[in-house]
């Protein structure tokens, strides 16, 4: 999970008296599942990479050099899972079995694409393990209100991790 700023610009929309406004453009790379997360700030204007657009041996070669790092919490009421320590029983098992998972799917998706299966179906099978390279631009204020929201212990961990780098990208 990674996050640049790639463009930080100030400007006056137009050129009065007004306050100059702060525009920032990130390169953010995340796990896919959160993409649908991330695309609830419509204040945020944002392109992403297609894994319609990706080699399937590329898109498998991705996945096994840059595993997605889960971040295991229990179930529990509502929306927000229990924390769960890293060097639980539970977490290293949690781990196992969606290597387990990742494995499977691997062996899978290389049987369809030996079919001649499109890459626009067989990349499908693998999104949960796969990471979206976006570039994403807003204001200064749009991306301190996704801060507000996203930095909380209610969020879903991938999802605080990946605001608390773009945090770190904005202030340095």
């Amino acid at each position: 999970m990674s996050a640049k700023v790639i463009l930080d610009t100030e400007y006056n929309p137009d050129y009065s008296y007004r306050l100059v406004e702060r525009v920032i453009t990130l390169e953010l790379e995340f796990p896919k599942f959160i993409l649908a997360e991330f695309s609830k700030h419509r204040n945020i204007s944002f392109n992403t990479s297609s894994s319609r657009a990706i080699p399937v041996e590329k898109m498998l070669e991705t996945i096994q050099e840059h595993p997605i790092q889960f971040k295991w919490t229990k179930k529990g009421p509502g929306m927000s899972g229990e924390s769960l320590e890293e060097d639980s029983l539970v977490y290293k098992k949690a781990n196992e079995i969606s290597g387990e998972i990742q494995d499977f799917l691997i062996e899978k998706v290389r049987a369809l694409d030996a079919l001649g299966i499109h890459k626009q179906h067989a990349n499908r099978f693998l999104e949960t393990f796969q990471t979206v390279k976006v570039i994403a631009t807003a204001n200064y204020y749009r991306w301190m209100d996704f801060l507000w929201l996203r930095i909380d212990e209610t969020v879903q961990p991938e999802m605080v991790t990946l605001a608390e780098e773009i945090q770190e990208a904005i202030n340095s």
